[in-house]
């Protein structure tokens, strides 16, 4: 029985029904950082549908010089990811947000209005910026307001709006085109940006930054605290941030890559799979991983990252490893749904990185992660591409789930099954 100062004695059932409620009030209070997400993500991705439009009408010849539209912002992101996270340590993390919105509104109307092709790509180059800005804050805001015992449900719900906003950002942007022209679709994205705008502006009014953590917390976050004081912490601090940032880096690499370019690849060329049915396929993974992303966050809280990340991946890995047998559309599927349920992992990575680090620190960390991530984003589907022209599609399904083997096998010797006290840096060096 636990103890209620006010009740008395309590079951439980009750203290679980309390921890939950007390979660999704903590959820529902972040509302307008997830929203910004949601709207800077929708208004950044109109431009999918509509390159070919872009390449007819800038008489573009080639589609190398077409895709510098999605490599311009990529790279950008890549190049400004650990700038921003000084920021978030300088200013506000609201006022870095509005900026953040703001950079994307600019890149929207410069593209909305580009005379030539330079200057659609300066303001892709000008979103990218603050797309960097958007997520970098979003994330360390939300690590700022969390503790260990809901930072995997804050960073899960992050994710799932931020995959909202990358689906609904091309159906939006194919509509307006479809309506207008491709210009309607930058106009969508400035106002996409106006809506993110607004939902961090009321954010002005209660600042993060100042906020107090919890009085109250275990041993291992104690000890987070006090890094910068011993050495030996230190250490063990940098190995863990190490650790997770390969993983970070590893997982985008390979896993995105899959997502992004085998599975599209495999369904188009092997099995002759129509434009319309498979985006059906890579839609429904879509909401498959939105949905279990939501989950993962929560079971991390209640039972350990690593006890829920691990299984996530080896699910992950079997599933990639298994596209030599989808002969068929129906196994072909099977495949599919299982790399993207063993996707219920995404940003657990991120919640572990949270859990070691302190306060102070966290701008930074943050940074860094992303860099990592982007930078995966960006070389993964051209190194599994490479490894398809070469080797083929069995070999890319069986490099990813190897890959993934490796991951889950780091995750459980540098942080094992449980949550902070044994996965936190003080926690495993007081227990040395």
């Amino acid at each position: 029985m636990d103890w209620d100062r006010k009740a008395g004695p309590v079951s439980p059932d009750y203290m679980e029904r309390r921890v939950v409620i007390l979660m999704i009030k903590k959820i529902g209070e972040n509302w307008q950082i997830y929203f910004s997400v949601l709207f800077v993500m929708t208004g950044l991705g109109v431009v999918g549908p509509i390159l070919h439009d872009i390449q007819v009408y800038f008489k573009l010849e080639s589609a190398a010089r077409t895709s510098l539209v999605i490599s311009v912002f990529a790279f950008t992101r890549l190049l400004l990811d650990i700038p921003s996270s000084f920021l978030t340590r300088r200013l506000n993390l609201e006022w870095v947000l509005c900026w953040g919105a703001v950079l994307v509104i600019a890149g929207s109307l410069i593209t909305a209005l580009a005379p030539d092709y330079s200057f659609l790509l300066l303001g892709r180059a000008v979103a990218g910026g603050g797309s960097a800005l958007t997520i970098i804050s979003a994330v360390v805001m939300l690590n700022k307001k969390a503790d260990s015992q809901n930072r995997g449900s804050l960073l899960a719900t992050y994710q799932a709006f931020l995959l909202g906003g990358v689906s609904l950002g091309p159906a939006l942007g194919g509509l307006a085109a479809y309506a207008f022209n491709w210009r309607a679709a930058f106009w969508t994205g400035c106002l996409a940006g106006l809506l993110a705008l607004a939902c961090n502006i009321g954010l002005l009014r209660k600042p993060v930054n100042g906020e107090s953590r919890p009085a109250v917390r275990d041993d291992g976050e104690c000890g987070v605290q006090n890094i910068n004081n011993n050495s030996r912490l230190e250490r063990t601090f940098w190995i863990d941030v190490i650790a997770v940032n390969f993983v970070t880096f590893v997982l985008l690499f390979v896993l995105e890559g899959f997502n992004n370019t085998i599975i599209p690849l495999y369904g188009s060329r092997v099995l002759g799979l129509e434009p319309g049915v498979l985006g059906i396929i890579l839609g429904a993974m879509a909401v498959v991983r939105f949905a279990v992303s939501l989950f993962g966050g929560v079971l991390s809280d209640k039972y350990g990252r690593g006890a829920i990340l691990i299984p996530c991946l080896l699910v992950a890995g079997i599933g990639t490893m298994c596209l030599k047998f989808a002969d068929t559309t129906a196994v072909f599927v099977i495949v599919a749904a299982l790399f993207a349920f063993g996707r219920m992992g995404n940003n657990i990575n991120l919640a572990l990185l949270g859990d070691v680090t302190p306060p102070d620190r966290m701008g930074m960390m943050i940074g860094i992660n992303r860099f990592f991530c982007d930078l995966g984003l960006v070389l993964g589907p051209w190194f599994l591409g490479m490894v398809v022209d070469i080797w083929g599609f069995e070999a890319s399904g069986i490099v990813v789930g190897a890959a993934a083997w490796l991951m889950a096998f780091i995750v459980w010797k540098f942080f094992g099954l449980g949550i902070p006290g044994r996965q936190s840096t003080a926690g495993r060096v007081e227990n040395e």
